[in-house]
């Protein structure tokens, strides 16, 4: 299973709609609603987005899972909008696994999916 933290609403329909033949998808556009999906499911990948509602920005997140034991194993794909060399190093910085700018390419999501589930 897979969890999209996505704030826009259009980008969450289009991003789940585009891998949901492929993977079941869960949706939180927070890091509170995300901390809620993983509490109570399996999730193997997290695609990321950089700007989230609340408190925490998709990085910010990203470091506290990443030095989280229960969390840390699980692969984080940042999929964002901010696609500056800096935005890239800040979420290798931050854990991430992966980094993909949108816009993209459905193959393109699909493939750093299977990449980084591999």
């Amino acid at each position: 299973m897979l969890l999209l933290v996505e704030d826009d609403e259009i980008n969450q329909l289009a991003i789940k709609k585009g891998i949901e033949k492929k993977y079941k998808v869960h949706v939180a556009d927070s890091a509170v609603g995300e901390i809620k999906i993983l509490e109570f499911n399996k999730v193997d990948l997290i695609l990321m987005d950089i700007s989230i509602r609340g408190e925490l920005n998709g990085l910010e997140f990203t470091k506290e899972l990443e030095n989280t034991d229960k969390y840390k194993h699980i692969p984080v794909i940042v999929v964002t909008a901010h696609a500056s060399e800096s935005d890239i190093t800040n979420s290798v910085n931050a854990g991430s696994n992966d980094f993909l700018s949108k816009p993209f390419s459905v193959q393109e999501l699909l493939g750093k999916i299977k990449k980084n589930l591999d």
